[in-house]
């Protein structure tokens, strides 16, 4: 069993909720005003220890009065935060508008650019070992990035990235993750392909996303990536489809999942949930079919809650909530 080591951004989200989305230079009223610990990486690293695993934080926060507050929200959730630095200047912070079960999001990523990063990847190789989960997401530089996935898998770590925001990605360095987990608009930004689920619930682009899960396993098959990886069909593209569930993608198969049936109140942290789950979960060698059910549980479950890494559910509450309802899927 392997622990999770986290790289990744941690910032305050200021969110407020309101009816509809203003339109430019337009003022509409807000209410429910929310200060809460987030950043994806933060996020993520919060719901792999809340699933249950061991989990070891690297980023930063600023000197300014957030910056003690988000290390401090990030320990009270057990996760490890001795390798977060401290630099001059401000923290992340990510300003949220929530309208309709839905949000949209800006960010100031302070702290989190300023990241050095010879100290960061000298602190992720010291913490990695080859039984280890990287996780990792793209709200730091592209160079800190792309060099950590390279070193955790020159290490033999298994690597899930969640491509979060979307930027190009070379065929190499996709070649050497693992898990590659992103929503439809990273899939369209990177891949030209936006899935979608019909009537009969699949996918038509499911085979055009197998297509490309066998060029990237070609790229590992050539010799760019040699070690072990988290199944025989190595390279999963893992797509979350909102409400519609998600979809593991892999040169051989498709593996559906459907969403579960809550009261939704906020779908802020819910992806992150679900990756920082399936990384905890796959840390403890659970197979991977069951992985992404449990990440589908306590994503469904974190949104019937506001807030980022408020809203993220423990194991227990997850066990409790779906062993009560019985898992009711949307589609049932």
């Amino acid at each position: 069993m392997g622990h999770v080591v986290v790289l990744g951004s941690i910032n305050m989200d200021v969110s407020i909720e309101c009816d509809r989305l203003p339109h430019e230079g337009e003022t509409i009223n807000g209410s429910n005003l929310l200060m809460s610990p987030g950043g994806k990486g933060a996020n993520q690293a919060v719901a792999a220890a809340r699933a249950g695993a061991c989990v070891q934080m690297i980023g930063a926060v600023g000197s300014d009065a957030f910056g003690s507050v988000l290390c401090e929200s990030l320990a009270q959730a057990g996760v490890a935060t001795q390798l977060i630095a401290a630099t001059p200047g401000s923290s992340g912070v990510a300003v949220v508008l929530r309208s309709n079960q839905n949000n949209r999001i800006i960010i100031e990523h302070g702290a989190n650019y300023a990241l050095d990063e010879t100290r960061a990847l000298r602190d992720l190789n010291a913490a990695l070992t080859p039984n280890d989960v990287l996780l990792i997401q793209f709200e730091c530089s592209k160079s800190l990035v792309e060099a950590a996935i390279t070193t955790a898998h020159a290490k033999g770590c298994r690597v899930i990235v969640n491509p979060s925001p979307a930027r190009s990605m070379s065929r190499e360095l996709i070649g050497a993750c693992d898990v590659l987990c992103l929503n439809e608009t990273e899939c369209e930004q990177l891949f030209g392909i936006t899935p979608t689920i019909d009537e009969n619930g699949t996918c038509p682009e499911a085979r055009a996303l197998q297509e490309v899960a066998k060029r990237i396993c070609a790229v590992v098959q050539d010799g760019v990536s040699e070690k072990n990886t988290l199944s025989s069909s190595s390279c999963s593209l893992l797509v979350t489809l909102g409400a519609a569930g998600s979809m593991r993608v892999t040169s051989q198969n498709v593996m559906y999942q459907p969403s579960f049936a809550v009261h939704v109140q906020d779908t802020t942290a819910a992806g992150d949930t679900f990756v920082g789950y399936l990384a905890a979960c796959l840390a403890a060698d659970m197979p991977f079919e069951q992985a992404q059910l449990r990440a589908s549980y306590a994503a469904a479950l974190a949104t019937t809650k506001v807030g980022a890494q408020l809203s993220i559910p423990t194991k227990q509450e997850v066990e409790s909530y779906f062993s009560t309802k019985g898992g009711t899927t949307q589609n049932e």
